[in-house]
């Protein structure tokens, strides 16, 4: 009758109010090595529960003050997530009466008078599943430890690629111990800002696979000067490759110039982003998905797929993840993008809008299980994004290279050229080329800046100007940076002959160093005199590359007919 081999010295509460019932079942218990102790009520029961502990629980139903019901229930719930057996003890025969004992939180039941061996056999599958429940509970915990150190090992490794800026604000919030949404935040070379939302299918560990690599790729690529179309294909490309295919990344690209020219986006698989105007309440332009999310086609869209737009000064563009818009309530009703809308129309203060949100959100969801992480991101318009653009934050290790004159006998110099011809002009951005050479050679962080937005405008010149012929006034019409952006990529892409050649001399001195940049393209040439004069209008956006060019550089000198220009720039330690 007894398995005293795989019974431990267990404690065993007997509740039942009949004295002659508990003494019969606790000689049964005994016998088969249970230690035991004794309650005559609910109450009494409740007690010895709490100070004894004991492993598993003989409930009589029928007893007064408190019955067995309701002790049942007040224990199972004293419980938690710890699995204490109960075993109902009923003379009763009704099913609904023996349904209401499992309903109450009973495991099994044991109809009196005992008969040893069905004790004894409900007794050890109460234990097995005790026992399996720890080892479940065990092996839950153990995960449990191990997702939550994975996540800050990840998280750290994510956000380390992140720059501060005083404007940006984000707010996520997890459905799990892992967030399958990401924002990444990076400054390019010459100051300025790259965003991404992301949003990955699902949530939790297995959502968040892609985001390492996307986070990697991202950060590099910005760094160096790559585009918005570039970065987005790279990670679009490594998706595909890395990820198994009912995942995918739904992002949201934004770049900002530091010069506040225009905002350019990519929304693939996002809601749609919403720019507010500075006086709040008004969302004067939205910008839908127009891609499917990175991740499922290697194909991807032309530039122009890009939306570029020149928003009113100081506003702020938002752009979240769909689990914002599909917060649920404890009703399962969603947030909506109605609710959005009046969260954003309802408040007068940009400066508040954001909090307003986050607000309204959180006070709809409560402490409702939400389904999907809830991220969003609010951009200004404004200087406050490139308060930190000096790159402090991009964690460069690189020491500066300072000139020594008993390092080498011979000249202190470098020398880089580059010629890009034909229909390459189309695939080939020659900046992130001539970028990572200059980091090799150690030069400051402000060195780097300063060359990158030389060379960013003198390339400008030579590829739209002169190559694809476009002309800056265009800009000057109504929604003329639009249509500037897309005719020049109509351009582009028909482009099948021209050439750019770029050349780059540097000497080192004792107290700096010098820096020439010579670039030539096979355009007719550059109405360099023209645009001196356009620049005295304020409302204009000719010319005001090159005023920013020369105020940089020591000098600045084209050559006729205008498609060659030599400009020199120096720097002191």
């Amino acid at each position: 009758m007894t398995d005293q081999t795989s019974i431990h010295k267990e404690l065993a509460l007997i509740v039942d109010d009949e004295p002659t019932n508990r003494l019969v079942l606790s000689a049964l218990l005994t016998q088969m090595g249970f230690r035991v102790i004794e309650a005559n009520d609910g109450f009494d029961a409740i007690n010895h529960f709490t100070v004894d502990k004991p492993d598993i629980v003989f409930m009589d139903i029928m007893m007064p003050g408190m019955d067995g019901y309701e002790a049942t229930s007040k224990i199972k719930e004293m419980c938690g997530d710890n699995f204490v057996p109960i075993i109902v003890l009923t003379a009763m025969s009704d099913e609904d009466a023996l349904a209401k004992c499992i309903a109450s939180g009973g495991d099994d039941v044991l109809s009196k008078p005992f008969d040893a061996r069905m004790l004894q056999s409900k007794i050890n599958a109460m234990l097995r599943i005790r026992d399996l429940h720890r080892n479940v509970s065990d092996l839950y915990g153990q995960i449990r430890h191990e997702q939550i150190l994975a996540e800050k090992i990840f998280s750290r490794a994510v956000s380390t690629y992140n720059v501060k800026s005083e404007g940006l604000r984000t707010f996520i919030s997890p459905a799990s111990v892992f967030s399958g949404d990401m924002v990444l935040t990076a400054y390019g070379p010459g100051g300025d800002l790259h965003v991404l939302l992301g949003d990955f299918t699902g949530h939790g560990l297995s959502a968040a696979i892609g985001a390492l690599p996307t986070a990697e790729i991202f950060s590099a690529m910005a760094g160096k000067g790559y585009d918005g179309h570039a970065i987005m294909s790279a990670i679009n490309e490594k998706l595909c490759v890395v990820l198994p295919v009912e995942i995918f990344l739904s992002a949201c690209y934004v770049y900002v110039p530091n010069d506040l020219s225009h905002i350019s986006l990519l929304n693939c698989g996002l809601p749609e982003a919403m720019y507010v105007n500075k006086n709040g309440g008004e969302i004067s332009r939205r910008i839908p998905s127009c891609f499917l999310p990175l991740g499922i086609s290697r194909s991807f869209p032309p530039k122009n797929s890009f939306e570029s737009f020149v928003p009113e000064p100081g506003g702020s563009l938002f752009v979240f993840s769909d689990g914002l818009i599909e917060g649920r309530n404890e009703d399962s009703e969603e947030f909506g993008v109605h609710r959005l809308e009046s969260s954003i129309k309802d408040e007068a203060d940009i400066q508040n809008t954001f909090a307003r949100i986050i607000e309204d959100i959180s006070g709809f969801c409560q402490q409702a299980t939400q389904h999907d992480d809830i991220t969003l991101v609010e951009v200004p318009f404004s200087d406050k994004l490139f308060s930190h653009s000096g790159h402090s934050e991009n964690k460069q290790s690189e020491e500066v290279w300072h000139y020594d004159s008993n390092d080498s006998d011979e000249d202190d110099s470098y020398r880089f050229a580059l010629c890009i011809q034909g229909a390459r002009l189309r695939y080939v951005d020659p900046l992130p080329l001539v970028m990572s050479n200059l980091k090799e050679l150690k030069l400051s962080q402000k060195v780097l800046t300063e060359s990158y937005t030389v060379l960013a405008e003198l390339l400008v010149n030579a590829l739209d100007h002169g190559v694809l012929g476009l002309e800056s006034s265009l800009k000057t019409q109504e929604d003329g940076f639009t249509f500037y952006l897309d005719e020049r990529n109509k351009r582009l892409e028909n482009l099948i002959d021209g050439s750019v050649d770029i050349e780059i001399k540097i000497s080192w001195e004792v107290d700096g160093g010098s820096m020439m940049f010579i670039v030539k393209d096979s355009g007719s040439g550059f109405a360099y005199e023209q645009h001196q004069q356009e620049i005295k209008s304020n409302n204009s956006y000719s010319g005001r590359g090159l005023t920013m060019v020369k105020a940089l550089c020591e000098s600045v000198q084209y050559e006729a007919p205008g498609n060659k220009v030599e400009v020199l720039y120096k720097w002191a330690d």
